[in-house]
């Protein structure tokens, strides 16, 4: 949500001003006053408006009992005052005694009048408890408003307006209970001023009558008065209430905020621990990699030392074995042709043998 700026309604910081305000005493008031021109502020805080006032508006009904006490106390003292002049006084005694004669007629009259100042009352008495009924009604809308202030905050403009209009039903409840206070109090001032006027011509028959309604004013105003308290008092309660409840989601948010600091915290460590083994394990993997290039090219350098050296053994027994085959070849050249001049040799002498033979044979057959 935006207030009228254009900026965050709801923000850290804004929480934790408000909590230090709740903390050192300033209380709904001052946030109050602060937001008292909605128009003029940007009405930031709808719920938080609305939770504030309700306790003001208890405040003022408070108040204004008060004032109403105060007012008929003042007339019933004047009344009070009255009737004792009246008995102190004995030149009136005789006009008193006088009146006593129409006192049971004008009694009845009085009676009348009185039930129908009663039946007021009961009506103010009735005004004062719807006032009141408004006021339960306002704090129990307040306490729905803090129940669900996380999902009306995230709501945005439209939940906003209905707390607007929550707020607005609050205002015109005060205004209710204020008009009806104002009457109650317009109608308790013209009961005291008639009881006044009264008094002096029936004081026997009124005096225990003002003594008795009277009592029953000020028991009424008492009970009036306690209830606005207590309900005053339990509608403090339950702001304490969840002033401190604020304050455990504050505390807890802040716990979840360290906790959350603390793991990322932990978490990279563990980042850069992971980071400087995995550096660790690359530095180590390229120095091997370099020992293996290293011993790699050095196998390759002897294998090509071993491989020139089989290469030259390879020529050289290639050159010795051509030798060889040379030499072998002239020995079986000079071999054969050895054979081939024995081989002559023995033909020719064989031949020779032959022809030998052949010329001893032939004289002998001559002879």
């Amino acid at each position: 949500m935006l207030d009228a700026e254009g900026k965050p309604a709801h923000t850290a910081q804004r929480s934790l001003r408000l909590k230090d305000q709740l903390q050192a005493g300033d209380g709904p008031r001052s946030a109050l006053a602060a937001s008292a021109a909605p128009a003029e502020a940007g009405f930031e805080r709808p719920v938080a408006l609305a939770r504030e006032s309700v306790p003001v508006i208890v405040e003022r009904v408070g108040q204004i009992i008060a004032d109403q006490q105060a007012v008929l106390s003042r007339h019933l003292e004047q009344l009070t005052a009255a009737v004792g002049r009246i008995g102190d006084d004995e030149a009136r005694q005789a006009e008193v005694e006088s009146i006593a004669a129409d006192a049971d007629k004008r009694i009845s009259a009085e009676a009348d009048r009185r039930r129908a100042a009663e039946q007021r009352a009961r009506e103010a008495v009735v005004a004062a408890e719807r006032a009141r009924a408004n006021e339960e009604e306002a704090l129990t809308a307040a306490r729905e408003l803090a129940a669900r202030v996380e999902q009306v905050e995230a709501g945005a403009a439209a939940q906003a307006e209905l707390d607007q209009g929550r707020v607005e039903n609050a205002e015109a409840a005060e205004r209710a209970a204020v008009e009806a206070m104002e009457q109650a109090k317009a109608d308790a001032e013209r009961q005291v001023r008639e009881a006044a006027e009264r008094a002096e011509a029936q004081v026997a028959a009124a005096e225990a009558d003002a003594e008795r309604r009277v009592a029953a004013h000020q028991a009424a105003a008492d009970a009036q008065v306690r209830e606005a308290r207590e309900a005053a008092d339990e509608a403090r309660k339950d702001r304490d209430r969840q002033v401190r409840a604020a304050e455990s989601d504050v505390a807890r948010a802040e716990q979840a905020r360290d906790d959350a600091k603390t793991a990322r915290e932990e978490l990279q460590r563990e980042l850069t621990a992971l980071r400087t083994k995995a550096e660790e394990d690359e530095n180590r993997r390229r120095e091997e990699v370099k020992a293996a290039e290293r011993a790699a090219a050095q196998a390759r350098e002897e294998l090509a030392g071993a491989t020139a050296q089989l290469q030259a053994e390879r020529d050289a027994h290639e050159r010795e074995l051509n030798a060889a085959e040379e030499r072998a070849r002239h020995a079986r050249t000079a071999a054969a042709e050895d054979v081939r001049a024995a081989y002559d040799a023995q033909l020719a002498e064989l031949r020779a043998q032959l022809a030998a033979a052949a010329g001893d044979e032939g004289p002998g057959k001559r002879r």
